[in-house]
């Protein structure tokens, strides 16, 4: 690239994705001792989106409620059965801790039944996060949107 007044420059990244628009201003930038030519595109905005129909979805502690007007499906979380095996690992913790010395942490038994507690706990978790979105994603397929 030769800009009038003899400096050459060199092409260093150029994003193709965007040769197809119209070319904009044009502004030749020195920053750092560096050169940089700064072309602007105009990108036409998307087409409007209309959707075909609407699915509420309300994610408390309990419950997942997914429906519109004509339809309503409550999914229990597992918030609570995550809790369970939380405290059970805290309560261990307390048991075996003092303020002097815990106990829990040179026991590799129960250092490992606390592990095994937070496990049980992250997995259910981890689990219940990918079960929700694939049934309100297998509602809103059926059609059961007006």
């Amino acid at each position: 690239m030769e800009i009038i007044g003899g400096c050459r420059l060199e092409t260093i990244g150029w994003d193709k994705r965007y040769d197809q628009y119209e070319n904009r201003e044009a502004r030749l930038v020195y920053r750092n001792g560096k050169l940089y030519l700064m072309v602007s595109k105009k990108v036409l905005k998307p087409s409007k989106y209309t959707p075909i129909g609407v699915l509420a979805v309300d994610v408390n502690e309990k419950y997942i409620v997914v429906g519109n007007r004509s339809f309503e499906h409550w999914f229990e979380t597992a918030v609570e059965r995550a809790l369970h095996y939380k405290e059970l690992a805290e309560k261990l913790q307390g048991k075996y801790s003092s303020a002097r010395y815990n106990a829990w942490l040179r026991r590799s038994g129960i250092r490992e039944r606390i592990k095994s507690f937070h496990e049980k706990a992250r997995n259910i978790i981890e689990d219940w996060l990918r079960r929700p979105p694939a049934k309100i994603m297998v509602l809103a397929k059926q059609g059961q949107l007006p």
